[in-house]
Formats: structure tokens, C-alpha cells, sequence
């Protein structure tokens, strides 16, 4: 899944919440709204909810799609680490970090808590 894709999944349902840059929403995002300006990144990434969709908070997303936007994240990290473009390989390694994160939001667990995992197995 690339990022210029992401709105049209989105819209045909696909996906049922995205975090993608803002000027993929706004190039292609017509009719998805931007519901938190997530303040990181070079460009400003925003979080992307069909229009339709009630969003008040980062608990909303829970039971979505999330889990699978990490396979799909993971997925694209290995196939850049293959090629020799570090450049894209930081990208994808940066968007599975921070879908990552969201979803341990959503299970209402922490970084630390994963962390306190690993410490555990040493």
C-alpha cells in the first residue's frame, strides 16, 4: 500500500481510519476529513476519517482497522530494507513505528509497558 492510495481505500471502506500526510489528503482526499493534526513529520501528518465517521478522541478508533494498517506497515518495511534506498526504508520504518504506537493506544497499553517486556526476557 503506498500513501497516495490510502484515500481511496478510505473511501471505498477499505481501511476505516488512516494516518497519512496532509498533502496526500489534500491532493486526493475529497470527501475524507482530517480529524487530528498529529504534529510531527516533515510534512503534517494528519489522522483521516471518512467524513461520516463521529471522531471525538483516539478511543474511537478502537476495534478498527488498525491492526492490519502494522501487518501492511511491516510488510512495506521489509521490502525497503531489501532494496539499497535508505531513505525510504527510514519512511516505512517511521510509519510502522508511529501506526504501531496508535495501536497500542487503542489496546490502552503503553511503550513502556512493551519495554518492561523486553527488560523481562534479559
Amino acid at each position: 500500500m503506498r500513501n497516495g492510495d490510502i484515500p481511496q481505500y478510505l473511501k471505498d471502506g477499505v481501511v476505516d481510519a488512516a494516518i497519512i500526510g496532509g498533502n496526500i489528503l489534500v491532493e486526493k482526499g475529497d470527501g475524507i476529513a482530517s480529524e487530528l493534526d498529529l504534529g510531527f513529520s516533515r510534512c503534517r501528518v494528519a489522522l483521516a476519517v471518512p467524513k461520516s465517521m463521529v471522531y471525538k478522541n483516539i478511543n474511537d478508533l478502537n476495534g478498527l482497522k488498525i491492526a492490519q494498517k502494522v501487518g501492511e506497515e511491516a510488510i512495506e518495511t521489509v521490502i525497503e530494507a531489501k532494496d539499497s534506498n535508505d531513505s525510504l526504508f527510514l519512511e516505512e520504518s517511521a510509519d510502522l513505528l508511529f501506526h504501531f504506537l496508535i495501536l497500542l493506544q487503542a489496546k490502552k497499553y503503553r511503550l513502556l509497558d512493551v519495554v518492561k517486556v523486553l527488560k523481562s526476557r534479559h
